[in-house]
Formats: structure tokens, sequence, C-alpha cells
């Protein structure tokens, strides 16, 4: 949804291929053993390096306070943060599929580690660009 709202290029560009990241993820989890050998791909440290790479670029740019936001100031930011809980949801499941010895491949708990950090930004940048300022809980 976030990648059919989004009206930038580049936004719209990380997500397909995120998208694409997440279909090798799934045949990895889906897969065990020596079924494995049916991969024709798995998620690398490239990916996970590029997705490090992202993070640091878009943070950046965006020079943001070090302090927790309200979410929800427009539509496509409301999506990518779905979507980053979503991330952050799926990324618990992995860890404890990790815990009881299911999880053959490190690289996608990484993955997903800085999948979430990589859409909170996303999420920044398109509420940045729409002019909207980030408003702080009041406590």
């Amino acid at each position: 949804m976030a990648r059919a709202v989004s009206k930038d290029r580049r936004v719209k560009e990380t997500l397909l291929a995120i998208q694409n990241h997440l279909y090798l993820i799934g045949s990895e989890l889906a897969l065990s053993g020596k079924d494995r050998r049916l991969l024709k791909r798995e998620i690398t440290q490239k990916e996970v390096d590029w997705l490090t790479s992202l993070s640091t670029d878009f943070e950046a740019s965006l020079n943001l306070e070090p302090k927790f936001i309200i979410y929800g100031e427009t539509f496509i930011s409301s999506i990518l943060d779905v979507a980053r809980a979503v991330s952050r949801r799926a990324e618990r499941r992995v860890a404890e599929m990790k815990s009881k010895g299911m999880l053959t491949h490190p690289r996608i708990l990484e993955y997903l580690n800085r999948l979430s950090d990589v859409l909170y930004l996303l999420a920044r940048y398109e509420d940045k660009k729409a002019g909207m300022k980030p408003k702080h809980p009041i406590y």
C-alpha cells in the first residue's frame, strides 16, 4: 500500500526492493533442512548492508531529534508506521524461531531488524516532504 500511495520515486523503488527481499525471506522461512537446496537465492549480507546504508542516508538527511513522536501526520507516513509495526512483529516471531533452533539463516533476523528502522525513516521522510513537523508526546 505504501508503494502505491507514495509519490516519491526513491521511496517507491526502495519499497519494491524490500518487497522482493521479503519474498526471499518468506521462501527461506518456509523451507528447512534439506529443502533449503530448493532455494534459488537467499538474503545475504549485501541486502543487510543496503538497508544499513539506506538508514544512514535517510537519517543524515532528516536530522531527527532524539525524542519520541506521535504518529499519523500524513496518510503515507501512517501506512509506513503500520508496516514498521508489522515488521517488528515479524522480527519477534523470527527471534522465537531462532531461540527454538528453527532459524538456519541469521541474516534474516538482521534484515528484519534493519527493515523496521528504514520504514520508520521513510515515514519521517514522507512527513518532512509534506512539510509536517513531528509532534511529541506531552508528559
